[in-house]
């Protein structure tokens, strides 16, 4: 069975400006913090997928997705579209296992085959 672990690496925090709190009603304390999404298998892969979080300073309380007014999710569209993302693919413990043992096989099957042939050219021909 393989495990999948979902992380989520911070890119950035923004403050919103002149959006209301849908929570408590008070303007110019709600910040958006970025996050790329990590999936972490045997192997580790950053993806292009880009989430947010939204809290706000005067109520102290993280303002879930489905209370997102519009001009709050119209923000968070222009400003994830100004993030670059470095996607990558890193190997993890057991493919680094795998790549050395399929170059050692690799490697033997290369010394075979050219030790044959130099032995086929260099045996004296009667």
């Amino acid at each position: 069975m393989i495990r999948i672990n979902k992380n989520h690496l911070y890119l950035k925090t923004l403050s919103v400006p002149q959006l209301d709190c849908p929570l408590c009603h008070l303007g110019n304390g709600m910040e958006m913090s970025f996050y790329q999404l990590q999936i972490e298998t045997d192997n580790i892969h950053n993806t292009k997928k880009i989430t947010a979080s939204v809290s706000c300073k005067h109520c102290g309380q993280e303002i879930p997705v489905v209370r997102w007014d519009k001009e709050l999710d119209a923000f968070y569209k222009t400003e994830k579209k100004q993030i670059k993302v470095i996607t990558s693919f890193k190997i993890g413990t057991k493919g680094k296992i795998l790549l050395w043992i399929a170059a050692v096989f690799f490697g033997a099957i290369f010394l075979l085959l050219a030790g044959l042939y130099i032995y086929g050219h260099l045996k004296p021909k009667v």
